[in-house]
């Protein structure tokens, strides 16, 4: 995919991996907008990225679907979605709780099925990057580790979307 004047969306995009790809992104010429929940940050980040920034979370699903609309009425065509925002969590496994898993699984699963749905083939986009949520970020990796059953249950089942 050429990156010049592409129009590319990015999920969880006002801190960390999202804010280094729209860096990225922009600074080799794509337009790109970032969403997050946070006000404060998400400006933060559009002012030092130059993308376009969307108040919005993920978990909600008004919240997509006006994500989208205010996507489309500033860019008029989606040529990526970067699926970065979702959430995890630590903890031994004798200690999560049922409500642990609802949360991820809530985050995880529905939201990125549901941006799914703006792949549509007249609107001229095919790619789709979904991004891990866990990475280590450089910790001892036993404590990296810890929760990453609740990541990884969500992360199969959008795989199998």
């Amino acid at each position: 995919m050429n990156l010049k004047e592409a129009s590319i969306l990015i999920t969880g995009g006002s801190l960390g991996i999202g804010k280094a790809t729209a860096a990225l992104l922009v600074e080799n010429g794509a337009r790109v907008a970032i969403t997050g929940r946070d006000k404060g940050r998400l400006d933060a980040a559009a002012k030092a990225t130059g993308a376009f920034p969307i108040l919005a979370d993920v978990a909600s699903p008004d919240d997509i679907e006006r994500t989208y609309e205010e996507y489309m009425n500033e860019f008029g065509k989606l040529d990526c979605l970067v699926n970065n925002a979702g959430i995890g969590g630590r903890g031994q496994v004798d200690e999560v709780r049922l409500e642990d898993f609802q949360e991820v699984f809530g985050v995880n699963v529905p939201v990125r099925a549901q941006f799914d749905v703006f792949r549509q083939p007249q609107q001229g986009w095919e790619h789709r990057v979904p991004v891990p949520e866990w990475t280590g970020r450089g910790e001892d990796l036993s404590r990296s580790f810890q929760g990453i059953s609740r990541f990884s249950g969500s992360s199969k089942s959008i795989t199998l979307l």
